[in-house]
């Protein structure tokens, strides 16, 4: 299918000054956008619709170079590169997980193990590992080389998770029960970093071992960072909103989250303080990723199901 742009003149010039600039739009083309991902290289996105498709594309130029279609569902929840960049994990609203190569859209295995939708996806550090958040109570851990179910988690509706060390043998869970960090081999939970049961996402950046998780509006708790390492903690600038989906610049220094159907904020990741927003009443944001390489440049999906390409290094703060 070809790719629309959707860039005009007017659109750049009623920017506010001091607002993250757009540099590219494109509609890819498999409607709404539920997810986003950056490849390790820097290259390239995922863009997961609602049409049971996954589109790799160009992160310059925004054009399609491969697409992957789903056996079974429509809504793609979420879609993640191996850190090989080989190889693409994608699950369905129907519960279909699927593994497929890059480069080609051949799909080379189905993950069976749940009964209800998955949420999300996520691959360990050296790719030995899958993690699968599920609706059926359950984050299944597998092997990425045998694809065998190895752990089970169970955890009240997951919705987020993510590995937090290379070897993925620790966790982060966002669920019904709070924010966990689970011991895999054990299956059991080690620490319990908030035990309100709104949390949306979990969001884990090794390079400065922050982990962000966002929150659904309720009883006024806000989305907040979190540094394992110090056990420092940082609430985000409200209002509070239903933030779909979260994540972490290069370096650290920033963090975004989507909400459904709503607008992206971006935070700086110090000390909380909200520095820009993205989206309006006409452009409806659903899902956000910054690039892995490129701490200023960062991806947004919208319900229109373009994809939109920002700078915001006007945003960023100099720490």
């Amino acid at each position: 299918m070809r790719i629309i742009p959707l860039v005009s003149l007017s659109m750049l010039l009623s920017l506010p000054a001091n607002a993250a600039k757009i540099e590219s739009v494109a509609n890819v083309g498999i409607g709404p956008i539920w997810s986003l991902s950056a490849d390790p290289s820097g290259t390239h996105i995922l863009a997961a619709g609602d049409d049971a498709e996954v589109a790799v594309l160009d992160a310059e130029t925004l054009t399609r170079s491969q697409i992957h279609r789903h056996k079974r569902g429509f809504h793609i929840y979420s879609a993640e590169f191996f850190p090989d960049n080989k190889r693409v994990i994608s699950a369905s609203f129907a519960g279909s997980v699927e593994i497929w190569d890059r480069h080609t859209g051949e799909t080379l295995h189905e993950l069976v193990g749940h009964e209800e939708y998955v949420a999300r996806v996520a691959v360990s550090p050296v790719g030995r590992t899958i993690a699968t958040a599920g609706a059926d109570d359950v984050v299944i851990i597998w092997s990425a080389d045998t694809y065998e179910p190895l752990y089970r988690l169970h955890a009240k509706s997951p919705v987020g998770v993510s590995f937090l060390n290379e070897c993925g043998t620790r966790v982060a869970v966002a669920s019904m029960d709070g924010l966990q960090i689970w011991d895999v081999s054990s299956e059991q939970v080690i620490k319990t970093l908030d035990s309100t049961y709104n949390n949306l996402t979990a969001t884990y950046d090794p390079g400065t071992e922050t982990l962000l998780s966002t929150t659904m509006p309720r009883d006024g708790v806000l989305s907040r960072v979190f540094q394992l390492q110090t056990n420092e903690e940082v609430t985000l600038e409200g209002p509070a909103a239903m933030y779909w989906a979260s994540s972490i610049n290069a370096g650290g220094k920033l963090v975004a989250a989507s909400q459904y159907k709503g607008s992206v904020s971006i935070w700086d990741r110090f000390n909380g303080k909200r520095i820009d927003t993205i989206g309006d009443a006409k452009f409806q944001t659903m899902s956000v990723t910054f690039s892995k390489t490129s701490p200023n440049k960062i991806f947004v999906g919208g319900e229109d199901g373009a994809i939109r390409r920002y700078d915001v290094s006007v945003s960023a703060p100099n720490h």
